[in-house]
């Protein structure tokens, strides 16, 4: 055998409370209070652009950045959606949380 593939994503690893946690983190750092209203919000934006993803209208480049260029216009917040993207991968690679019984 020369290669094992392993689904991490919640097999293995919680990647919602990663995800979850990141995002908060990422919206303080931006002075966004992440309620569950505003949390709620990204989750709508986010599912839609992955959705243009899969309908050939959007490049994944494009998804990462397009969820938060929404999110922030919408919440009328002034800041560079490349910069919260790069910061939210950032947060989201430190969240390590196990399924439990995993």
């Amino acid at each position: 055998m020369r290669f094992i593939f392993l689904d991490l994503d919640d097999t293995i690893l919680d990647f919602h409370r990663a995800e979850r946690q990141a995002l908060s983190q990422t919206l303080r750092h931006f002075h966004v209070d992440p309620t569950d209203a505003v949390l709620d919000r990204y989750h709508v934006l986010n599912r839609r652009q992955w959705e243009l993803l899969e309908e050939g209208k959007l490049t994944r480049p494009q998804v990462l950045v397009r969820r938060f260029q929404l999110l922030f216009d919408e919440l009328g917040i002034r800041a560079a959606p490349q910069e919260v993207c790069q910061l939210y991968e950032e947060q989201l690679a430190q969240g390590h949380f196990f399924v439990p019984g995993a």
